[in-house]
């Protein structure tokens, strides 16, 4: 680890600050992906561990219950359009995908509040308009897939500096303004 991070490798520009722009398409993911690349071995096998084994199997019961409980309060929004196994599929394929590039194989992912009162809009939103959920849904999909990959290409995190350091703290307010309305 001391070798990677006094390295002078022109190939990984900025390296000791992520959120400063590299002034190329996907720099910073890329960047994130060749520093963290030789530790990925060693992220596994630390994985190992006995209090790691714990920590894992308690935040697999702890996604379980999750994807189960708002898979099952989405089904009962969206008429079991979408409901328990898609959320747990969903949760499976878009976990292992943002574990393998954001490089944080802990970070977890799931389903929460917010996503079920926008499904619960969307759908009254579609109803009202005669449009099919599931293929709005599906537009809604490509349209945020499209945005992160912009955001990602341009290097948008690094615009995240100039608002605050506490982007949790915008995220929670988010959700309490969400909840009050």
């Amino acid at each position: 680890e001391k070798k990677l991070l006094s390295s002078n490798d022109d190939k990984v520009l900025n390296q000791g600050d992520p959120l400063q722009k590299t002034g190329r398409l996907y720099g910073g993911l890329l960047n994130d992906i060749k520093r963290r690349f030789p530790m990925y071995w060693s992220d596994i096998t630390d994985g190992f561990n006995s209090e790691t084994i714990a920590a894992t199997l308690f935040l697999y019961f702890a996604g379980l219950a999750t994807a189960i409980t708002f898979g099952g309060l989405i089904g009962e929004k969206t008429s079991s359009l979408i409901g328990i196994s898609e959320t747990l599929l969903a949760g499976c394929v878009v976990g292992m995908i943002f574990h393998a590039l954001a490089s944080q194989p802990l970070v977890f992912v799931g389903t929460t509040g917010p996503l079920i009162l926008f499904d619960e809009a969307l759908i009254k939103f579609c109803e009202s308009m005669g449009y099919s959920f599931l293929t709005v849904r599906v537009f809604v999909g490509l349209w945020l897939s499209i945005i992160a990959l912009t955001m990602a290409a341009f290097e948008g995190s690094a615009c995240v500096r100039l608002f605050t350091r506490f982007t949790q703290e915008i995220f929670s307010a988010l959700i309490t303004l969400i909840y009050i309305v």
